[in-house]
């Protein structure tokens, strides 16, 4: 049985909760509240613990007759189409932030909350499929660069997820066309560029840009840039996996030929070359970018490392960047000592042996820590290539190398300073201004 001091207790609570309830939830004091605090306001007449449906409706058709700053809470996602776009990104932002809100704003509404730097909505799988599924929303992203032009985080990574699908690929052409009206080279021209990088574009629409008359001759071109990365990035790829699984009838027999044919093989290519490529590569003259190298020897193997050390200019350390990337492997400091040792002992050897060195291997010497020394043993037997003249100004001791050299020349032989290497020496003031060279 229930004491009875209990059923007072209970009986006492009940009571103060009608007349807080009567206080509370009357219309003067509805009124009241609404008028100072009608985000509160609402959130009483919507708590069913004290109001029932009949309440609830009753306050909410008077609160929805003031103006747009009092009725937005009261306002229910059903509601939403009947606001304008700024009433509807203020509804979003103020009183309501769930799913349903968001993806029920009208496109240019959802593009301007979704590129609002105040918006904090991480970007994952669910979402880009969204947009992919939705090409009025995508329009209203592109759309909303076209008109602001600025980059957004958004646009960008949904751009780096994957292919477009076929009629936001259309649309982004398009609006890049449509903004080549107004911008020499815009920010959607920009993130063209960046997408066709990766992921291509169809020979249709990319007539369609060559072919478009608002676009500026440069837009065309970095776009045109931009699909030739992709190309050969992609055919790089494609030759070293078929390679890789034997799944090609010529060997490398098509990179030979692509080596040979073209003079400027892309970072983005180069990035994706195995070992047996980057030899070919080389074999045809060519050298890796900085870049290039820094991605082959963070993500690459000892082998290819070793092979960049001694093909490479100043044996492929030829910026901070590269120097600060050979710590990420134990085995890359060593191995590169290793190989400047073995090439110093191979120069030695033939400058000793008096053998001419080819073109490369005078620009090896030049790369060595013992270039002053090996210079000056070398010129005692043959001249410098007219090309790496310039590169005696690089040595400790250049002074005495364009002496010696000069000293050498007048004794018959067919040393000769190139008119660059004998202006610079003049300037320095190692040689008398009458063996300037005349600008006739």
């Amino acid at each position: 049985m229930v004491p009875m001091s209990t059923l007072m207790l209970m009986l006492f609570v009940v009571i103060i909760g009608f007349v807080l309830l009567g206080l509370l939830l009357n219309p003067l004091m509805m009124l009241l509240f609404h008028t100072f605090n009608p985000r509160f306001a609402a959130s009483l007449a919507h708590n069913t613990f004290f109001c029932g449906e009949r309440v609830k409706a009753f306050y909410t058709k008077l609160a929805l007759q003031w103006p747009y700053k009092w009725s937005k809470w009261w306002i229910t996602p059903d509601r939403l189409e009947s606001l304008n776009d700024f009433q509807q990104k203020d509804y979003y932002l103020t009183v309501s932030t769930d799913d349903e809100i968001l993806w029920n704003l009208r496109p240019q509404v959802w593009a301007k909350v979704m590129t609002d730097k105040s918006v904090k909505i991480p970007f994952s799988d669910e979402l880009a499929e969204k947009i992919k599924a939705r090409d009025d929303l995508f329009k209203a992203l592109i759309d909303e660069v076209l008109e602001t032009q600025q980059s957004y985080k958004l646009v960008q990574q949904y751009l780096e997820y994957g292919t477009l699908p076929k009629l936001q690929m259309t649309a982004l052409v398009d609006y890049v066309c449509l903004e080549g009206i107004d911008h020499a080279f815009g920010k959607l021209a920009d993130e063209l560029c960046a997408y066709v990088k990766r992921c291509g574009i169809r020979k249709d629409l990319f007539n369609k840009i060559r072919n478009d008359e608002a676009l500026s001759d440069d837009t065309k071109d970095v776009i045109e840039e931009s699909y030739i990365c992709y190309t050969q990035r992609t055919m790089t790829k494609r030759i070293r996996k078929a390679n890789e699984k034997k799944e090609t009838y010529d060997g490398y027999k098509t990179w030979h030929a692509f080596c040979k044919s073209v003079s400027d093989i892309r970072i983005a290519a180069q990035k994706e070359m195995n070992i047996e490529q980057y030899k070919i590569f080389h074999q045809y003259g060519h050298k890796l970018s900085v870049d290039a190298i820094t991605y082959l020897l963070w993500f690459g193997n000892e082998e290819m490392a070793e092979w960049i050390f001694c093909y490479e200019p100043k044996f492929g350390i030829q910026d901070a960047k590269i120097n600060l990337v050979m710590d990420r492997h134990a085995y890359l400091r060593p191995l590169l000592k290793d190989v400047i040792a073995r090439t110093e002992k191979f120069l030695c050897h033939n400058i000793l042996e008096g053998e001419r060195l080819s073109l490369e291997q005078v620009n090896q010497m030049f790369d060595c820590p013992s270039a002053a020394e090996m210079v000056g043993d070398y010129i005692t037997k043959h001249e410098l290539p007219d090309e790496l003249q310039m590169r005696i100004f690089e040595l400790p001791n250049a002074k005495e190398i364009i002496d010696f050299y000069v000293e050498l020349g007048q004794m018959g032989n067919d040393y000769k300073l190139t008119p660059e290497a004998k202006a610079k020496a003049v300037e320095l003031g190692w040689i008398e201004e009458e063996n300037k060279v005349s600008d006739n």
